[in-house]
């Protein structure tokens, strides 16, 4: 069976992209293929090949296994244990495609519309700055944020996790740096 590594180095391709021109794949932060759930520490590792195999995904079949799907990387897709349980079982890869680009997205874990819920009025204003960059420049700065602002855990029963209210104050962080940078650039323009 392909290595997690050889899934991601396919789908980044120029092969992989041509048959899936929506899929995220970012070879030095691995995330799930549908809701691009990540954790900052699968990005601790020096080696891309080392973060992809240390990821929590797992190796989920375009066409099952079963029906005569391949064990290749042309026939696998990193996901979640969520999403791989939730994934429809077809012999049809665009209806798998199709379900992956609909899924609900994650940021940092968490469902989108929980941290957007935690923004509330201030999710336009900070969507603006966000605009028009590449998702990995948001990537970085996020995590960046999440550095500079010492994010904490709590421990419960399900083990330690940082709270929604915790990543929209990261969001508000990162947007209100993206904020100042871009206003120092006009400032910095010759009239």
């Amino acid at each position: 069976m392909a290595t997690k590594y050889q899934i991601a180095l396919y789908w980044s391709s120029p092969e992989g992209r041509a048959r899936c021109p929506q899929m995220l794949t970012f070879l030095d932060s691995p995330s799930c293929f549908a809701c691009h759930y990540c954790a900052e520490g699968w990005s601790k590792p020096k080696s891309f090949e080392n973060r992809w195999e240390r990821a929590r995904l797992d190796r989920a079949h375009i066409i099952a296994h079963g029906i005569g799907g391949s064990d290749r990387a042309t026939n696998l897709v990193l996901l979640c244990r969520p999403c791989h349980d939730a994934a429809p079982m077809l012999n049809d890869e665009q209806k798998l495609f199709a379900w992956m680009l609909r899924r609900p997205k994650c940021l940092f874990g968490f469902p989108i519309h929980e941290v957007l819920a935690e923004l509330g009025p201030h999710v336009r204003a900070i969507e603006r700055e966000f605009r028009g960059l590449d998702d990995h420049l948001v990537r970085q700065r996020l995590y960046q944020s999440a550095r500079d602002l010492q994010v904490g855990q709590h421990f419960g029963p399900k083990g330690p996790r940082v709270t929604a209210a915790s990543w929209a104050a990261v969001v508000m962080h990162a947007a209100d740096f993206l904020k100042q940078q871009r206003s120092g650039r006009r400032k910095r323009r010759p009239v």
